[in-house]
């Protein structure tokens, strides 16, 4: 959905005009000339950084569905794996202007420091 259109949802709205209200305001504020572009950016920081942490919560939902123990590694990577897709197709859909992928590629890396104090690794010990 990148690609072509990019919709925010209508909860997201008043915040996201609300940040490009005060980017202005500040510039003119500050003497400095308001630029729609730096206001853009500045929205769509705030914006895909509020999806990132709904697709880590995607992810943690998704792992917390691994039974533990398992027989071998490979139903663990498949499940990493399973919950990656599903937490970078839910940014995909509600990020916007992420045309260079910085903030995807700031989830992939995130997943890897989740909080695992909810999920399925709690109180479980390797023998």
């Amino acid at each position: 959905m990148n690609e072509a259109h990019s919709f925010i949802p209508f909860a997201s709205v008043v915040t996201v005009l609300a940040t490009l209200v005060d980017s202005y305001v500040s510039s003119i504020r500050n003497g400095a000339v308001p630029c729609i572009d730096s206001a853009v950016t500045a929205m769509a920081t705030l914006e895909n950084s509020r999806v990132i942490a709904e697709a880590l919560e995607k992810y943690k939902e998704g792992m917390a569905r691994l039974m533990l123990p398992t027989e071998d590694d490979t139903a663990l990577a498949e499940a990493h794996s399973l919950a990656l897709d599903e937490a970078i197709e839910y940014f995909a859909e509600k990020s916007i202007f992420d045309n260079d992928h910085k903030f995807r590629d700031k989830l992939s890396v995130s997943v890897f420091s989740v909080d695992c104090d909810s999920g399925p690794f709690v109180n479980y010990s390797i023998s």
